[in-house]
């Protein structure tokens, strides 16, 4: 649905994508494939294979900590036995051919009663198996500690030539074949939690205390827990602008001593809002798990304010901003096959996941938009568009990417000595006379007006949704339907990064909004 944008006192009116950090390498413009993961790291599986001979291995891995990690067999070997002599063995294993798995054929000669099985060595391991002898196999859990895991082939069952062949002379069994075996490390994620988790520092500073744990924390082997360990390696303090980091290595209790553990502590007094980055070895790889601390928005909003998430929704807010091309100057990447330029409006969506799993913003590649219109249609935050199953949208998202009193292109009108008139849609843009277009500008939104007309509209038309709006001098807006017959209602205004902040002075900038850390 296409909305007029119109610069008269309001600056930018509804939707668009992209961010930039310079005016020369801009951001590939993306629509999300949503997922609940933005990326996947971690130890890959690791294969091998087994022959059916006797003492026939495969070496899968080595890992500098200890991992606890599944073994799969998937395949049989095969095991043939000639018919019996008469008075043969009772133990003798026939008939013919048989399909062995990983638990291997019971063998009344063998001291441990049973033959071909396969086994882990070589490490330090729970003592667990693929089953009991000749049942249907399971999966192997193991601890590995420092070393390697090898998976072995036993012996085939014992025979006697006689078994088989009166005379003594002829071999009664015979193997052939191969299994795949697979290695996989238990999935276990590094956190990180901070207490207190919300720190008003406009009012002061006070010590956090920052915990590393695993998520799981343990399994259940054999009826018994089993509790993860980790290896610290790093704690790192960044803070919200991003330009400051600082390696806690000079702080006592942030110190990381040798060893493992199931968790870490690290107590450290922040001097604004930022985010605790903790690093270290679990489930067979280097991690990292971070967690931010901040102060709550005010007036209060439960979406920018929702704890339990780790402000995520706020992450998410940044997000769009940042793919706007906010940071660009107006007439930047214009040329043939880009005629649009780069700042552009971000229409999407604010999702919800299930669960407690967070917030995800969804932008709308909507082509008509601009850097001063653009459209998010009903379809985009309708069930059908859930990024998930069960998401559900709680508001529309947008961003006004040009700066207080900057020339805007793109628009469909602007106001001319009270005459509307069609805006330049681009540097040099001209009318049917050869006459420069206007061009809009970006006029500040305040406490008291924000957003556009086709802005309230959309809150108005969207079944109860608010609309963000993000702004390139660093506020969030939020418009709330006005219930009324009046188009424009209540909104909501926060400063939200420094440059923003600087106008509130020292105290202000203490509370801005740390960015999503991507590792």
């Amino acid at each position: 649905m296409r909305r007029r944008a119109v610069y008269i006192v309001v600056g930018a009116i509804l939707l668009s994508i992209s961010a930039c950090a310079d005016a020369t390498a801009p951001r590939s413009r993306v629509v999300l494939a949503p997922s609940t993961l933005r990326k996947t790291v971690g130890p890959p599986d690791v294969s091998g294979s087994v022959g059916a001979i006797y003492n026939n291995s495969t070496t899968l891995y080595n890992f500098p900590y200890e991992t606890w990690v599944t073994l799969e067999v998937t395949g049989t070997v095969a095991f043939t036995s000639s018919p019996p002599a008469q008075g043969a063995s009772p133990f003798y294993q026939y008939p013919g051919r048989s399909d062995v798995t990983a638990t291997g054929l019971y063998d009344g000669r063998q001291d441990t009663g049973c033959a071909m099985n396969l086994s882990v060595v070589g490490a330090l391991f729970n003592g667990g198996n693929f089953g009991t002898c000749g049942s249907a196999q399971q999966i192997n859990i193991s601890k590995i500690v420092g070393g390697s895991v090898t998976v072995r082939r036993g012996p085939p069952p014992k025979e006697n030539s006689y078994d088989c062949d009166p005379w003594g002379q002829a071999t009664c069994h015979s193997v052939s074949g191969s299994q795949s075996v697979r290695l996989r490390p238990v999935p276990v994620a590094l956190k990180a939690k901070a207490s207190p988790k919300v720190v008003n520092f406009a009012a002061g500073t006070t010590p956090v205390t920052f915990t590393g744990f695993l998520n799981p924390d343990s399994l259940t082997v054999q009826g018994g827990r089993q509790p993860f360990t980790f290896a610290l390696t790093s704690w790192q303090w960044i803070t919200a602008d991003s330009n400051r980091v600082v390696t806690l290595t000079s702080v006592p209790s942030c110190v990381f001593p040798s060893g493992v553990a199931a968790t870490r502590n690290c107590i450290f007094t922040p001097q604004g809002s930022g985010r605790m980055v903790l690093s270290g070895f679990a489930g067979g790889y280097q991690q990292t798990g971070s967690t931010s601390v901040q102060c709550f928005t005010s007036p209060a909003d439960f979406i920018a304010n929702d704890t339990a998430n780790d402000f995520s929704a706020r992450e998410e807010l940044l997000e769009a901003l940042s793919l706007s091309h906010s940071d660009s100057s107006p007439t930047a990447g214009w040329n043939a096959s880009n005629p649009k330029g780069w700042k552009n409006e971000t229409p999407g969506v604010l999702w919800k996941f299930p669960n407690g799993g967070g917030y995800q913003f969804v932008p709308y590649n909507d082509p008509s938009s601009t850097a001063c219109r653009a459209s998010l249609p009903p379809s985009t935050y309708a069930p059908s568009a859930a990024p998930v199953p069960g998401a559900e949208p709680v508001a529309g998202v947008h961003v006004h990417p040009n700066k207080w009193f900057e020339p805007i292109y793109g628009c469909d009108s602007v106001d001319v000595k009270g005459v509307k008139v069609r805006g330049a849609q681009s540097p040099g843009d001209v009318d049917e006379n050869g006459q420069l277009r206007p061009v809009g500008t970006q006029l500040p939104e305040d406490e008291i007006r924000a957003g556009s007309d086709p802005d309230w509209r959309w809150v108005q038309d969207s079944n109860g949704l608010p609309m963000f709006i993000m702004t390139a001098v660093g506020y969030a807006l939020r418009l709330d339907d006005p219930m009324t017959g009046n188009l424009r209602g209540p909104h909501k205004s926060w400063p939200i990064t420094k440059f923003a902040l600087d106008f509130g002075g020292e105290a202000a900038r203490k509370c801005a909004w740390p960015k999503k850390y991507e590792g």
